[in-house]
């Protein structure tokens, strides 16, 4: 049991830290900063669970009441009884679900520097979790598939960070224009798909601010 329990412990490591990690990313990927002290609050909330997982082991029952070792159809399982403070980690869970989708929805129609496709492909991953998640708390299971769910959220979404590298602009062109600020520009893809712009055409043209990136041009 002990040595089940370490390994418990050590899932719940990523378990408390990967939801705020990837809500920090999808904020910071939608321009939408969380507020520093919110951040610090929401940092602390995952300790403090993560510390009550972590003090099972010298016999504190705040977070499991009780555990047992059996044997499911031939796999090993850790059986768990939840103590008063679990809610702690549901709550957590619901919280960072709801927030990630809130940014993703907020971006969906305020945000023009992001592609549609991003924004979707990130909604439908955060929306795929939710559902493994309600299915695993309403059905019995021995395998926790919460884990490599977030392992493919994480996947995807470092593939699509270095899709986005190419939408900014000013790194794109500041390495071989001189005087950066003075000049417009607007940038495309070979398919004539809008990529960005410089500020100073931003200043001239300021509808152009409404395209939203991957737009396709017509000639």
């Amino acid at each position: 049991v002990k040595v089940a329990l370490l390994g418990n412990i050590l899932t719940y490591f990523g378990a408390c830290f990967l939801p705020y990690c990837l809500l920090l990313c999808v904020a910071e990927l939608c321009q939408t900063p969380v507020n520093k002290w919110l951040s610090i609050l929401m940092f602390l909330y995952n300790m403090t669970v993560f510390t009550l997982v972590w003090l099972t082991q010298k016999g504190v029952t705040l977070y499991y009441a009780g555990m047992e070792i059996v044997q499911r159809d031939g796999i090993t399982v850790l059986v768990t009884q939840a103590g008063p403070l679990r809610v702690l980690y549901e709550i957590s869970n619901i919280f960072y679900a709801v927030a990630v989708v809130a940014v993703l929805v907020r971006a969906l129609f305020s945000k023009k520097n992001i592609t549609y496709k991003n924004l979707w492909i990130l909604i439908s991953l955060e929306l795929v979790t939710m559902a493994i998640y309600a299915f695993e708390k309403l059905a019995d299971h021995a395998v926790d598939w919460v884990c490599l769910a977030y392992i493919i959220d994480e996947f995807v979404f470092l593939v699509l960070i270095y899709q986005i590298v190419k939408y900014d602009v000013s790194d794109c062109i500041a390495g071989t224009i001189q005087g950066l600020e003075d000049y417009a520009y607007m940038i495309f893809d070979l398919k004539l798909n809008y990529l960005g712009c410089s500020p100073m055409l931003k200043k001239y043209f300021p509808d152009v601010t409404h395209v939203r990136v991957d737009k396709q041009i017509d000639p």
